[in-house]
């Protein structure tokens, strides 16, 4: 069994001293090694390799209770023949607790511990033994060692940190990001500057320099690939938090893309898909499902994903998880469509829940009649908005191109569960279209500058109904291709084409990350709506691809995920393999342990705040605090757990509390645009 305990908080430096003999030849070469530590009986293999002027040092070690650890560091040999090595084991990572260990608050205390191993010449070739020590807090420990050379080196190194950074940017200053800090009335950069978040870093140069970084590392991904049960901790000292941080690490990179996709499935449907179908939360406390206020967006793409999900495979338990979450969004609409005290021309439902009676004091939420479902007394959450609406498009367009592949028997037994449910998808988007004021007109021929707003709703709701309504010729209700979507588009081409309006990406940083996502997915299905409705070739679909390749341009250095797969896949030009490879490295990153650790970056001396707030033209005094965000964006499984990692400011999750009922639909969304469009194998 490992002791982790007695180093814990340490801040001294080791001292290895080896005793052993003379090295006959070049010390560069492989060596096999064994011993003990604070850690644990180990054996393991070391590199000395000369490389850009210096020996360079890997050192590997498995203990017995599959923990492992990767060190770089660098060697020098004297004269007399011995060696000292020398690296630098880090005492924080970004964990703040784990296991009864907490890590020092105050990043000036968490600078690294420096370690110098000495090696010195032995009698029997090759051969090699000694004892390493350490002195902790009064107490001396002593520990044995011993070392032989066993072969020359290898063309590849035997292990590498790939860790890099990739900068946003290659200058800041040539965007109008120094314009808008100083004409926002709100806004002052030495009062953001002063804050306590923020001054302790001012000083530094890459906070001067204001170039911001995605950190990419792919460091053990094939590591975990072959060794899944084994945890190994890259430059820290080993202790229960550093063991941590391994294992968010492995949950990361031991599962390839096709299995991360089935443990996450099976997951969603637990954690994250409530009994209605709509997207919650699991509380693991209650025992319960909280609410998602957003739910109705998130339900749509996870529609999306399982009706992907089936054309690709046809795998029936794909189709009826799609047709349970597309019930929910039907629902969205009836229930406040058939509620006696509520108005569709006001509203539809952000979410539907099990009856908690949070009607009985909050006036967002209202009871009502849940259809085709189990539990048919439910209440809703109001205020149905913009947003909202653009889960109901997408889980209407998606659903409808699953549904057409089924044969009469199959579609006659759906029946059964949720009557004619196209039908009734139909019908809910009719009344949504002529009912709901505030968001949707019956047609564009508006000229009023207010009307803009309405128009890519407007447009995108008319587009899908249209497509919806092609096999169904002998239905009432109709629309007019020129009225309905042709002077929609006609209007909105202008303002589409503007990348800069539509996309928010100043200085490489300071962005509407949300906003950004639900564009895409806009682009997106009205660009696969034309290709179905007016062609491949057509003006409206060359258009919309060209706006995905113009998006695309404009967040070229990000590692977006979802949004650069949709973007770089689907441009008209060819598109940019290590951007849209750096994308899927995102679904690589994402761990499947969400939400069990508490992340704070800022415990960290090696992390670096952002010199501007976050949505800087939201920023308030009053609620600075809340804007503070960071130089890098870490991988996902170094970062604070979201419920949908595509919408969150990747900037923003350097710091973030533990949280429950987490999954990965963020994945499934992703992974099966890429099974469908074949950028995933």
């Amino acid at each position: 069994m490992i002791n982790l305990y007695p180093f814990q908080g340490l801040s001294l430096c080791l001292l290895l001293c080896i005793n052993s003999i003379v090295f006959a030849t070049s010390i560069e070469g492989i060596y096999s090694f064994s011993g003990n530590d604070y850690a644990g009986t180990y054996t393991g293999k070391a590199e000395v390799r000369w490389q850009n002027g210096h020996y360079k040092l890997v050192k590997l070690k498995d203990y017995t209770d599959h923990i492992s650890s990767a060190i770089e560091g660098t060697v020098e040999l004297y004269s007399d023949g011995s060696i000292m090595m020398t690296y630098d084991l880090d005492v924080v990572g970004y964990i703040k607790h784990a296991d009864g260990f907490i890590r020092e608050a105050d990043f000036n205390k968490n600078t690294p511990i420096r370690i110098i191993e000495t090696l010195i010449p032995k009698d029997s070739a090759n051969e090699y033994s000694g004892e390493y020590s350490a002195y902790y807090q009064g107490k001396y420990y002593k520990f044995y060692e011993s070392w032989h050379k066993i072969g020359k080196l290898q063309i590849q190194p035997l292990w590498t940190n790939q860790r890099i950074d990739l900068p946003t940017t290659d200058n800041p200053s040539a965007s109008s990001l120094g314009f808008i800090t100083t004409v926002l009335p709100n806004y002052s950069q030495a009062e953001f500057h002063a804050l306590p978040q923020i001054a302790p870093y001012t000083q530094r140069q890459e906070f001067k320099n204001s170039i911001h970084y995605w950190v990419f590392d792919p460091t053990d991904y094939n590591y975990y690939q072959q060794n899944p049960n084994r945890l190994r901790v890259i430059q820290k000292i080993i202790d229960p938090i550093s063991i941590a941080e391994a294992k968010l690490r492995n949950s990361a990179y031991r599962y390839n893309l096709k299995a991360k996709a089935a443990f996450f499935d099976e997951q969603v449907s637990k954690l994250q898909i409530n009994e209605l179908g709509f997207v919650s939360q699991w509380d693991e406390w209650e025992k319960r499902y909280r609410h998602d206020g957003d739910a109705l967006i998130w339900t749509g793409v996870y529609v999306s994903a399982m009706a992907k999900k089936y054309l690709v495979t046809r795998d029936p338990s794909a189709l009826n998880k799609m047709l349970k979450s597309l019930n929910a969004v039907i629902n969205a609409i009836d229930i406040v469509r058939t509620n006696p005290n509520d108005k569709l021309a006001d509203t539809f439902a952000r979410t539907i829940m099990l009856d908690r009676g949070r009607a009985n004091n909050n006036p967002e939420w209202r009871r009502g009649r849940m259809q085709y479902s189990e539990f048919s007394a439910v209440e809703y959450k109001r205020g149905g908005n913009n947003d909202m609406s653009r889960g109901i498009v997408i889980a209407a367009y998606w659903s409808t191109k699953a549904l057409r592949t089924l044969s009469s028997p199959e579609y006659a037994d759906i029946t059964k569960r949720y009557g004619d449910i196209r039908t009734r998808m139909i019908e809910a988007l009719i009344a949504l279209r002529y009912k709901h004021k505030s968001l949707f007109v019956t047609n564009c021929g508006f000229s009023r500058v207010y009307q803009v707003r309405k128009w890519p709703r407007s447009m995108q709701l008319n587009l899908v109904l249209y497509y919806m309504l092609r096999d169904k010729p002998n239905y009432q209700y109709i629309l007019e291709w020129n009225k309905d979507i042709r002077e929609c588009y006609r209007r909105l081409k202008i303002y589409s084409k503007k990348t800069e309006w539509n996309l928010t990406n100043i200085a490489g940083v300071v962005s509407d990350w949300s906003g950004n996502h639900l564009k895409i997915w806009s682009f997106y299905l009205n660009y696969l709506s034309f290709v179905d409705t007016a062609g491949e070739q057509s003006e409206e679909a060359n258009d919309y691809r060209k706006f995905l390749e113009d998006a695309d341009e404009h967040m070229l250095t990000h590692r977006m995920g979802l949004f650069k797969l949709i973007s770089g896949t689907l441009r008209n030009k060819p598109n940019r393999p290590f951007w849209i490879e750096q994308a899927l490295w995102r679904l690589r990153e994402i761990p499947t342990i969400r939400g069990k650790y508490e992340i704070d970056w800022t415990i960290n001396p090696k992390h670096t705040a952002s010199p501007y707030p976050e949505m800087i033209w939201k920023y308030r005094r009053a609620k600075a605090a809340d804007r503070v965000q960071s130089l890098r964006a870490y991988p996902l499984f170094e970062s604070a757990a979201s419920s949908y990692y595509w919408k969150e400011n990747p900037f923003n999750l350097h710091k973030g509390p533990i949280r429950t009922g987490l999954s990965g639909i963020d994945f499934l969304i992703a992974y099966w645009f890429g099974r469908y469009h074949g950028v995933i194998n």
